[in-house]
């Protein structure tokens, strides 16, 4: 039988008890009096509007699905002093379920309300956490740890083309270094990509179908957009 688990918009991890052996996620501080472009785009009204496509192993198209997905932002709260947007999205590539993050720019860093980073736009060295995904009860898959999860940056100032034009972006990774026991079933490192472009937003992302026996992905990438 096959198992997978899509691991949805801004990486909600479920199924799983998740712990983390380092969470170094917390904005480091800076005095220096230097503007950071906005990679997050974020402010009530703004929407994000995402084609969906099946990828093969090697994460090239396969199909266009049918449908599309609808990200954007409602309000704004206030969490600590600080002023946060409420992104909402699908919590499966294009469903209608939907949940929401607390986001917000924080000098080069998107950060939710738990100081969990989701992009850093010059932060190329740092992992940002490492995490053992956790089954004790073999609900889903056969082992105790399917995977440890490196998150960090990569592909600096990439060229990412989608149907809304082509972009420079930057990827958020989510490593997937998984258990010997799914060695047989596909590569060893999947990964999930989220990339981001300066003054726009998210751009594209591949969430992973993390403990397929025979691994295929699914890709969001960018349609249409407003933004202010």
């Amino acid at each position: 039988m096959r198992i997978s688990i899509l691991i949805a918009g801004l990486f909600a991890l479920t199924f799983f008890n998740t712990s983390c052996k380092k969470n170094s996620s917390t904005a480091k501080p800076n005095t220096d009096d230097i503007v950071y472009a906005s990679y997050s785009k974020m402010a009530p009204g703004n929407y994000w509007i995402y084609n969906l496509y099946k990828l093969d192993s090697n994460y090239q198209v396969t199909s266009v699905q049918t449908g599309t997905d609808s990200i954007y932002v409602d309000k704004d709260t206030i969490i600590r002093g600080n002023t946060f947007h409420k992104y909402w999205q699908p919590k499966t590539l294009g469903g209608t379920d939907y949940f929401f993050t607390y986001l917000r720019d924080s000098l080069q860093y998107i950060v939710d309300d738990k100081s969990n980073i989701y992009f850093a736009s010059q932060d190329f060295h740092s992992v940002f956490d490492t995490i053992y995904q956790t089954d004790p009860n073999h609900a889903i898959s056969r082992v105790d740890t399917p995977a440890v999860i490196l998150v960090r940056m990569t592909d600096k100032d990439s060229t990412e083309t989608t149907p809304a034009g082509k972009f420079v972006t930057s990827t958020l990774e989510w490593d997937y270094d998984l258990n010997q026991y799914f060695w047989l079933y596909g590569p060893s490192v999947r990964r999930c990509s989220t990339r981001y472009s300066a003054g726009v937003g998210m751009v594209s992302q591949v969430p992973p179908a993390t403990y397929s026996y025979s691994p295929t992905y699914s890709q969001r990438k960018l349609l249409r957009y407003h933004v202010q």
